[in-house]
């Protein structure tokens, strides 16, 4: 896996994103681990697991199954008659970017 994070701050431990991530991608969790040491005569170190979950933010257009749709109604079609299916699909996660208004 490429390196995405690194220690910006060995004093305060603070970590960096140093590439591109995108919850489209294959890779929406990071999971490494952090080790600290000390100066010591004999050095003492210890390590802990991180893990970076990739949330996703609505950064895709819905797009259609189709670039033009087109259908043919008789002029004495009832009222409120269903006339015609349109698809669309969104790559942003959850239900809120999957809705035809």
């Amino acid at each position: 896996m490429i390196m995405m994070f690194l220690v910006s701050n060995a004093t305060s431990g603070e970590l960096a994103l140093i590439g591109n991530v995108d919850y489209e991608s294959s890779v929406i969790s990071y999971k490494f681990n952090v080790e600290a040491s000390d100066s010591g005569a004999i050095p003492l170190k210890s390590q802990v697991s991180v893990v970076v979950n990739v949330i996703d933010i609505n950064d895709n257009s819905p797009t259609f199954t189709q670039e033009t749709y087109s259908v043919l109604i008789a002029e004495d079609i009832p009222l409120n008659s269903k006339i015609l299916g349109v698809s669309a699909s969104d790559k942003d996660d959850g239900p809120k970017n999957n809705l035809l208004t």
